[in-house]
């Protein structure tokens, strides 16, 4: 059976649908990003508690249930809402489609290949999930300004960056091989001497710390603040299973 549009509505084009489901994407990836390291906490990379993942999976599976539910708010996802696209049952265009067949929309979304190929290949412009649950995405006929919906995903963005660096030094710094690389610079009668005494360090440490098993890698480059002088101090450190963090390479140079 074939359902006639209304005047009033018009079929989402596949480049805007293409787009929204783009930001979606990112969006909830990086919703799932942030709070799957929040879950693991700043010490995760000492890889000392043999559960510590657990938080992590829950956080995980969570996120993909939120994702899932993207549009379960009025038929719209962020993406859609940004480009002004919402779902609605294709038998009746001023319906909203149950939670439960927006839910098992979006599951279809586990074969994303297939649903990509689909919508760019079909003639009416829909998805897999769209022809078996019986939805269509069209235009919102609500005219919202672009400035609010601009400002809000470069905020999201903007904000989502600074999460993930901020974390991710703080993890660096939280960590047992930083602390035992930051003991052997404090007690380095060299480095002591050329700077006159540490003031400080710089605020974002270079670096990578990776432990697996109770067996680890480590390298930093520090950057020391002296009183007179400021060094780089180049670390790298590794940890065998039972023992703590031994130093393999240390060598600094002035700024």
């Amino acid at each position: 059976m074939t359902h006639e549009f209304n005047t009033n509505y018009q079929k989402a084009s596949r480049k805007r649908r293409l787009a929204a489901f783009m930001i979606d994407h990112f969006i909830f990836t990086f919703l799932i990003v942030c709070c799957t390291f929040a879950a693991s906490g700043t010490g995760f990379l000492n890889d000392t508690d043999p559960f510590g993942y657990i938080p992590v999976i829950i956080t995980a599976l969570l996120g993909f249930t939120a994702y899932f539910s993207k549009d379960c708010i009025k038929g719209q996802s962020p993406g859609k809402w940004f480009l002004q696209l919402k779902v609605r049952k294709k038998n009746n265009l001023n319906e909203i489609p149950s939670v439960r067949q927006l839910l098992l929309r979006n599951v279809f979304l586990i074969i994303w290949p297939i649903e990509l190929i689909v919508l760019i290949t079909s003639s009416e412009k829909e998805r897999l999930a769209d022809k078996q649950i019986g939805t269509v995405v069209i235009k919102s006929e609500e005219a919202i300004s672009k400035t609010p919906r601009i400002a809000l995903i470069t905020s999201f963005f903007m904000v989502f960056f600074a999460f993930i660096f901020l974390f991710i030094s703080s993890a660096i710094k939280n960590s047992d091989a930083y602390k035992m690389a930051q003991n052997e610079i404090e007690n380095n009668s060299e480095i002591i001497e050329t700077t006159g005494g540490i003031e400080g360090y710089d605020f974002f440490p270079k670096g990578s710390v990776s432990t697996t098993n109770g067996e680890g890698e480590a390298y930093f480059t520090i950057g020391v603040k002296g009183k007179t002088t400021d060094v780089n101090v180049n670390i790298t450190l590794y940890k065998e299973m039972g023992s703590d963090w031994i130093i393999d390479k240390f060598n600094w140079t002035k700024n």
